[in-house]
């Protein structure tokens, strides 16, 4: 703010208003109108810090609902790659036969015959 000439001649260091240097002989309508376009220019820029600040809040709501879909998104994509990753293993044991494709069954006892 202070870089700005048109803020440093209104604000001070500390961010408050100057006082208005005024001559006790020019005081009248010209202070009136320079108070009037101080306030002014003061409204103005509240507003524009209320944008500002809904800006900023528009913004981190966004960042966050991104941050929400990306976690979404990474466990969606751990579970497709486990699931790949699974399959594929299987396959491979499976043809080099260090894997049966169905466990054993028990075969019942074969009935005696009378």
């Amino acid at each position: 703010m202070m870089a700005c000439k048109h803020c440093s001649d209104i604000f001070s260091k500390e961010g408050t208003l100057k006082p208005a240097a005024v001559n006790r002989e020019d005081q009248g309508v010209e202070s009136d109108d320079e108070k009037d376009s101080l306030k002014k220019q003061l409204r103005e820029m509240e507003l524009e810090l209320a944008q500002t600040k809904l800006q900023l809040v528009e913004a981190k709501c966004k960042i966050q609902e991104l941050e929400h879909q990306r976690g979404a998104l990474m466990n969606e994509i751990q579970a497709a790659k486990n699931s790949w990753f699974s399959k594929t293993l299987n396959s491979i044991k499976t043809a080099t036969g260090t894997q049966p494709l169905q466990p054993p069954q028990a075969t019942p006892p074969p009935k005696e015959s009378t």
